[in-house]
């Protein structure tokens, strides 16, 4: 696959030590060294020696700076941040958060068809139950992506109109990329989906978080998702 492969292998092994997101991606690396690389493999010690010099293969998932994300989640919030919270949480509903780059690993429409599901089973959660999906665009050029986006949005749309049967008005923020006073309040009323397609400030995510009842990760492939590490660490 990688023209490169056993060049940038003999790179990596240059090195004294070589981590990885999680033990089973450091497994895969010698794997892949042991079937294109003449290498002795100690898989105790988990080390590498190629041509005589030793490295060491560890996973080592990275995470987040929680004392600072607990400080900043405690700041008072935006005005943005807090019309966002009261579309998706106000009258004491369960408020879910979700927060992913607008890329088809991240996994947005099996949530959002989780979230259809789980409401047509448990209907006693219609009106009370919604999800906050902040998807920051990404690669916009690039047709697969432009696909992904509009096969987000027609699920948002199709499912907040499912629900809209229940005397609420379904609403839906898309391409909030508007000067702050451009921006019209969303109106009042419930919606199972409300879809954000903008970027978001890093603040006003942690108090997002904050509020939210829940986080929703729902990645198909991921190295080290940090959402989930974020949402946990602004938790009083």
């Amino acid at each position: 696959i990688c023209p490169w492969a056993e060049e940038l292998l003999r790179a990596l092994l240059a090195h004294d030590v070589v981590g990885f997101n999680s033990p089973y991606h450091a497994s895969h690396f010698m794997d892949t060294v042991d079937s294109l690389i003449e290498a002795r493999l100690d898989r105790v010690s988990s080390t590498i020696y190629y041509q005589k010099r030793p490295t060491r293969v560890e996973g080592l998932p990275i995470s987040v700076d929680f004392n600072r994300i607990r400080s900043e989640a405690a700041r008072s919030p935006s005005p943005r941040a807090r019309e966002l919270a009261d579309t998706a949480g106000g009258g004491k509903r369960i408020f879910a958060i979700g927060v992913d780059r607008m890329d088809y690993t991240k996994g947005i429409p099996e949530k959002f068809k989780a979230v259809d599901y789980f409401l047509s089973h448990n209907p006693k959660y219609v009106g009370k139950y919604s999800l906050l999906q902040i998807a920051s665009p990404t690669r916009v050029h690039l047709e697969p992506y432009q696909n992904l986006q509009k096969e987000v949005r027609e699920l948002a749309r199709q499912i907040n109109f499912k629900y809209a049967a229940w005397n609420w008005r379904p609403q839906m923020i898309l391409n909030d990329i508007l000067h702050p006073a451009d921006r019209v309040p969303p109106k009042k009323g419930w919606q199972p989906i409300t879809l954000v397609e903008d970027f978001v400030p890093r603040e006003d995510i942690l108090h997002l978080y904050s509020k939210a009842d829940l986080c929703m990760v729902t990645s198909l492939h991921d190295g080290m998702n940090l959402v989930c590490k974020e949402y946990v660490a602004t938790r009083q």
